[in-house]
């Protein structure tokens, strides 16, 4: 009977715990382009998230001004040189529909830059450079976050009722009144 208990507050345990999974973008492809009047490019139109490794550059015909490395879930972007990216909008897009927010987690170096310029709206990271200027070597990383599953009401009334149901029963047979 104590391993019967045992099993059902463990199930039930495991039904409220948090969701521990997190989604992760190794593996997916995703794909980068820019908007906003300026004239770079992004290095190619897709690219295959890998575990470590840059994924896209952003810059011109004199070379990359940015790097862009996916993580399993965050965005890191690292500037190869001094300079300025004003009205550049770099979008990425392709992401997996499970991120549901994207947030700054820092910012080094890249002046101009704040939380208010990213956004993640239906699998597209829009990350606005307007009026910014990074150093060599400066950094943003953006983080990609899902919402952990909610049980639903209805089953969380179901097991509470199959809980009660148990412990009566086992209440009753121990003070026999149930055969």
């Amino acid at each position: 009977m104590k391993t019967h208990l045992g099993a059902l507050f463990l199930a039930l345990g495991l039904l409220l715990s948090p969701n521990a999974v997190q989604a992760s973008l190794i593996g997916d492809t995703v794909g980068c382009n820019i908007t906003g009047g300026s004239d770079l490019t992004c290095s190619s139109a897709t690219a295959v998230v890998v575990d470590t490794g840059v994924e896209f550059q952003i810059g011109n015909i004199f070379g990359p001004f940015f790097n862009i490395d996916f993580r399993s879930n965050d965005v890191l972007f690292t500037a190869v040189f001094a300079n300025s990216l004003s009205g550049t909008i770099v979008n990425l897009n392709d992401l997996t529909h499970a991120f549901t927010t994207a947030s700054l987690l820092s910012s080094s170096g890249v002046n101009g830059f704040d939380a208010g310029d990213i956004s993640l709206n239906m699998g597209t990271l829009l990350v606005e450079f307007r009026d910014t200027d990074s150093a060599a070597g400066a950094t943003i990383d953006i983080a990609l976050t899902t919402t952990a599953a909610v049980p639903a009401p209805a089953s969380l009334v179901l097991l509470g009722s199959a809980l009660a149901v148990y412990c009566a029963g086992c209440t009753a047979r121990f003070i026999g009144l149930v055969g």
